[in-house]
């Protein structure tokens, strides 16, 4: 009895203990990778760019858009270690503006391009083209045109379904089904889910036009070890978990986020790009870039940009020159969706629009071009005690 009392105690102990270096972690910079670029390659541009950690090579993929070709990295030492190839022109092209790959493994590497009639290629890593999917539609009176969202999580591949993260409308009434497709390979057929729809609480004559591609991307991310899949907005604190059929809100609120308070002004009704109201707030403003999640380490990483200061486009409006740092929220949340730990990782140690992706070390993204042209600094993002 006294050994069972004594066998108790001790767990007990050491899960308080556990419980004590959870709570004293902070998110932070724990590592970085460089990785050596060839002549051919150029690093990411502002817009973002596509990466990968692909289990089966132990290699990290990177889509260079000049070459169209996916260049692979080793994982530990980051030399180039192959690439993949993509045709410019014949049977196996895969469009005129390739932006987006997501790598399955080595005989399915899926392509979104641009111009292509909103079609999806499957390819190998030959360069070859296996099969062509098509998820355009005749009615966009209904919903927005499905372009898929940049970045990261624009593609969740579970045979033989694929689910592609679309852009949200700035028009209510095309917001009517969930900015989600889901596609069936066997049959190349697609529908919208019904759920979860966005922005039913803000008034999206308050967001900024569409243009501005900040505040309408959603994205997917897959649990792989349960099949859950989460939808998160950039301009809901919330997250939806999807669960077999059921949809279940979640609180996926980042303490650096805050609110968003441009909501609280109309826009205005033409549309003019170089208007610096639209300009502010596109540059300035918070919202979430998505979640995105780690199966080496269980966890789910929810990544935002932290509002440039409290209405700084009011200030930028008024004729105030205002360069405020660029800040991100990291928030890290366990299998089930509780939060680890939340965080904020300064521009200078990471550049998150330019890519977002995951290892078995942690969050990465590229940094400032700052080592010479022919390397690429990675930052590796985690849990520091």
């Amino acid at each position: 009895m006294l050994k069972a009392i004594k066998s108790v105690f001790i767990t007990s102990l050491f899960l308080w203990s556990l419980s004590g270096l959870a709570q004293k972690s902070q998110v932070a910079v724990i590592s970085e990778l460089n990785l050596a670029l060839d002549n051919e390659t150029a690093p990411p541009n502002s817009m973002g760019s596509s990466f990968q950690y692909c289990e089966d090579r132990k290699a990290i993929a990177y889509f260079n858009r000049l070459t169209k070709a996916i260049k692979y990295f080793d994982a530990k030492t980051g030399k180039g270690v192959g690439q993949t190839q993509f045709a410019k022109q014949g049977p196996d092209d895969i469009g005129p503006d390739p932006y987006y790959f997501y790598y399955h493994n080595r005989d399915s590497i899926f392509v979104l391009s641009r111009g292509t009639n909103f079609s999806m290629s499957l390819m190998n890593s030959e360069g070859e083209k296996l099969n062509n999917f098509h998820y355009s539609s005749d009615d966009y009176s209904k919903m927005r045109y499905p372009k898929a969202s940049t970045l990261f999580g624009s593609l969740v591949v579970r045979p033989p379904f694929v689910y592609i993260g679309l852009e949200i409308s700035d028009q209510g009434s095309q917001n009517t089904m969930a900015p989600i497709i889901k596609l069936n390979m066997d049959t190349d057929t697609f529908n919208y889910l019904a759920d979860p729809l966005p922005y039913q609480n803000i008034d999206l004559q308050t967001t900024v036009w569409n243009n501005f591609y900040y505040f309408y991307n959603s994205r997917v991310a897959e649990n792989t070890k349960n099949g859950d899949l989460i939808v998160s907005y950039p301009l809901d604190h919330n997250v939806y978990r999807i669960r077999g059929n059921s949809t279940e809100k979640l609180d996926g609120k980042s303490e650096a986020i805050g609110d968003f308070h441009f909501l609280k002004r109309k826009r205005r009704v033409t549309y003019d790009p170089n208007n610096i109201d639209v300009q502010s707030i596109g540059s300035s403003s918070a919202w979430y870039y998505g979640v995105i999640y780690n199966p080496y380490l269980d966890q789910y990483y929810r990544i935002g940009m932290v509002e440039q200061g409290k209405d700084t486009y009011k200030r930028r409006l008024a004729g105030e020159e205002v360069y405020d740092p660029v800040q991100y929220s990291v928030t890290i949340y366990d299998s089930e969706f509780h939060k680890i730990a939340d965080g904020i990782i300064p521009g200078g140690e990471v550049l998150f629009d330019r890519g977002i992706f995951v290892t078995p070390d942690g969050l990465c993204g590229p940094q400032h071009s700052l080592k010479g042209e022919d390397i690429m600094g990675i930052s590796i993002i985690g849990l520091k005690k």
